[in-house]
């Protein structure tokens, strides 16, 4: 069995890094769906995908707030539109300058 966590630090112009590493796959396999109801995927600081909302509380453009499952989600920074939402799922585009989660 390989081991569950791997990590290293690099040095790369007077900062160092650290690396850490999981295998979130294989304990999302083992928890299964119930594991995570809920998921944010961000591209850059630009779009921010939000699954398993379950409706929006207030909105406006320098922040969105949704209800999730377990709590509230916000999305804040500048210019913020919400581009599409679904029953379950919203795209909001803009410059985003944070993902806060409230249980």
């Amino acid at each position: 069995m390989s081991p569950l966590f791997f990590w290293h630090t690099e040095k790369s112009g007077g900062i160092c890094f650290t690396m850490f590493d999981v295998k979130i796959s294989d304990i999302l396999k083992r928890a299964g769906e119930d594991f995570c109801p809920s998921k944010v995927s961000l591209a850059g600081n630009r779009v921010a995908l939000v699954e398993g909302q379950k409706g929006i509380l207030s909105f406006s453009d320098v922040s969105v707030k949704f209800k999730m499952p377990d709590g509230t989600l916000e999305v804040s920074g500048e210019k913020l539109v919400i581009e599409e939402i679904s029953k379950t799922a919203a795209i909001v585009s803009g410059k985003i300058s944070g993902v806060f989660y409230d249980r």
